[in-house]
C-alpha cells in the first residue's frame, strides 16, 4: 500500500527528510508558511544595487556530509566551492597576521600553520597544537562551559582570544562563557578528523539557488510542495495523528508526520492541539547581525577575516566569493554573532558602531567610498544552547507513534548548524520508514 508523509516546514531539515523519504518510494506533501522555500536560508534582492544577497554569510566545512548530500541530490553540490587553500586574515589595533596553509599536503596542516602565526606566542601555539592532537582522547564528564573547559587544558588566554573564541562564535553563536564543552568538543573532533573535513566551502550563488530544484525534484517522486500554507493544529486519537489543519480550515491527512520547525512554532501547534504538556520550550533564540555593504574602494583582506577586540566579528569579501556581485562594486559584509546585547540598538546605531570598527582596524578609512549599506538584524537566527539547557534538546521520535520532530535545534549532537538541521531531516525520515516497516 502507498504511504503517504505530511512534512511541515520548508527549511532545510524538512526539505532533507522530504528528498530521503520521496527517494524511499514515500509520497511527501511539504508544507510551508511562507511564499518561499529555505527557512532562514534565504536570499531577496537589494533594491538599490540588484544585487541578490543572502539573510546572513554562510559557510560550511568538509565534514558537513550531510548538507553536502542534500546538495548533490539536487544537483546544485557544484555551486559550491573550496577555499584552495585554507586561510583566514586576522585584524587587531595592531595591524593583521594571515593563518594559512595548503591543506592538500600535510597530516595536521592547520595545527602546523600556527606555529607561524604571529597573533601568538609560543606557548599559545603549543597550547593550541597539544589540545588539538589529543581532542580524540577528551572526555568531559560533566557540563562545562568552553571557558572552563579551555583553561582545564591549558588554554592561554591569547589562545582563547584569537583562535578558540572566534571559533566558538562562528560555530556555536553563543559566548565562551555559556557554550557547552561537549558540542564544542564534538566540533573540533569533527573538523580535526582529516584534512577535508577542515575545509571551508562557500557558495558562490544566492543561497535560495541551492534549493531552488527540490520542487522539481520531489515532482518526479509523485511529491509536492505547498508554499503559503500555515499547519497551525495537529488531530489526535489516542497516541497517533490522524490529520492537520492549516489556517484556512483545510484539513489534510496522511500516515505519519513530521514537523520541521523550529521549538517556538512547534510550541504552537501543540499548544492549538491540546497537547502542550507533552512539550516544554526550554530556549530562547540567539541573534546574528549582518551588515553589507558596497564600495568602490577595494580593501585590503582576505575572503575570510577575523576582527579582534571589536564587537563585529568577521568580514567576508563577497566580490572575491560570490559570483553574482554587481562588478561596478566591490560587495563585503559583516557578520556579528551571539548579538543579544544589541537588541536595543537602532539599525543606525549598529550600522555606525561597525565603521568606526572597521576604521578602528584600519580596514577602511574616510576617504573610503561606502556608498550603499544594508543590515540585517536576524533576531531568530539560531537557538542559544547554553550549559544550561543543553541536555533539553529534544529527541526526534515523539510520544505518538507517527509524529516526529526535526531542526537545527534537536538533539544532534551537533551545534545548531546547517549540517544539524539536514541531519536531523535525514535521522526522522529514516525513523519514518522504520515506523512504516513495523506497523
Amino acid at each position: 500500500m502507498k504511504r503517504k508523509v505530511i512534512i511541515v516546514g520548508a527549511g532545510v531539515s524538512g526539505i532533507n527528510a522530504a528528498v530521503h523519504l520521496a527517494k524511499a518510494g514515500i509520497e511527501v506533501q511539504l508544507f510551508e508558511a511562507k511564499k518561499n522555500i529555505g527557512g532562514r536560508f534565504f536570499s531577496f534582492t537589494d533594491p538599490t544595487t540588484g544585487n541578490i544577497i543572502d539573510n546572513g554569510q554562510h559557510i560550511f566545512i568538509g565534514a558537513y556530509n550531510n548538507f553536502f548530500d542534500l546538495l548533490r541530490n539536487l544537483n546544485t553540490f557544484n555551486f559550491v566551492k573550496a577555499q584552495s587553500n585554507f586561510e583566514i586574515n586576522y585584524f587587531d589595533d595592531k595591524g593583521s597576521a594571515k593563518l594559512a596553509t595548503n591543506l592538500s599536503s600535510g597530516k595536521l596542516p592547520l595545527a602546523l600553520a600556527l606555529l607561524t602565526f604571529r597573533k601568538l606566542d609560543f606557548k599559545s601555539k603549543v597550547s593550541i597544537i597539544k589540545m588539538i592532537l589529543k581532542i580524540h582522547k577528551i572526555h568531559i564528564p560533566a557540563e562545562i562551559s568552553c571557558q572552563d573547559f579551555l583553561f582545564q587544558n591549558g588554554q592561554t588566554n591569547l589562545a582563547i582570544k584569537y583562535f578558540w573564541e572566534p571559533l566558538i562564535l562562528a560555530t556555536l553563536n553563543q559566548s565562551v562563557e555559556k557554550s557547552p564543552a561537549s558540542l564544542f568538543v564534538e566540533v573540533i573532533k569533527i573538523m580535526f578528523k582529516s584534512v577535508h573535513n577542515a575545509k571551508i566551502y562557500f557558495s558562490t550563488v544566492p543561497l535560495i539557488r541551492l534549493l531552488e530544484p527540490v520542487d522539481d525534484f520531489l515532482k518526479t517522486y509523485n511529491s509536492d510542495i505547498y508554499t503559503n500554507t500555515e499547519i497551525v493544529k495537529l488531530d489526535v486519537s489516542k497516541k497517533i495523528i490522524t490529520n492537520c489543519i492549516d489556517k484556512m480550515g483545510d484539513i489534510f491527512s496522511a500516515d505519519a508526520f513530521i514537523l520541521a520547525l523550529p521549538f517556538d512554532r512547534l510550541a504552537k501547534i501543540f499548544n492549538n492541539s491540546g497537547i502542550n504538556d507533552d512539550f516544554k520550550s526550554f530556549f530562547n533564540f540567539s541573534p546574528i547581525i549582518s551588515f553589507y555593504f558596497w564600495s568602490k574602494s577595494k580593501i585590503d583582506c582576505s575572503e575570510i577575516n577575523a576582527m579582534i577586540g571589536t564587537k563585529s566579528h568577521w568580514l567576508f569579501n563577497l566580490s572575491e566569493i560570490s559570483n553574482a556581485v554587481n562588478p561596478k562594486y566591490y560587495l563585503y559584509t559583516i557578520t556579528i554573532s551571539n548579538a543579544l546585547e544589541m537588541n536595543n540598538m537602532s539599525h543606525s546605531e549598529i550600522s555606525q558602531m561597525i565603521i568606526d570598527e572597521l576604521t578602528y582596524l584600519g580596514l577602511i578609512s574616510k576617504s573610503t567610498d561606502i556608498i550603499h549599506s544594508r543590515l540585517i538584524f536576524d533576531k531568530k537566527a539560531t537557538v542559544s544552547i547554553d550549559i544550561n539547557n543543553f541536555d533539553k534538546r529534544l529527541p526526534i521520535e515523539t510520544a505518538y507513534d507517527n509524529l516526529f520532530i526535526c531542526g537545527d535545534w534537536v538533539n544532534t549532537s551537533l551545534p545548531a548548524t546547517l549540517e544539524s538541521a539536514a541531519l536531523s531531516g535525514r535521522l526522522a525520515a529514516e525513523k519514518v520508514i522504520n515506523y512504516f516497516k513495523s506497523s
